[in-house]
């Protein structure tokens, strides 16, 4: 996962590298945090949760299941 983040940071960084420069010429990052939202950062953590914890839902469920049929 870090990869795809290091990837995506990158890649909105090359983006706007031309919009960075500043009037003083120092370098201006709001091109490149304002790609990055909270609620993306928010669905990012909930899909990875949901992974996370989808298998093991599944096979408790799987098991209730064949309970009810013993």
């Amino acid at each position: 996962m870090s990869k795809l983040l290091n990837r995506v940071l990158a890649g909105g960084g090359l983006v706007g590298m031309s919009q960075m420069a500043g009037a003083t010429g120092g370098l201006d990052f709001t091109a490149v945090t304002a790609a990055i939202d909270a609620t993306t950062i928010v669905a990012a953590i909930s899909a990875i949760a949901a992974i996370r914890i989808l298998p093991g839902v599944a096979k408790w469920g799987y098991g209730k299941v064949l309970s009810w049929f013993r």
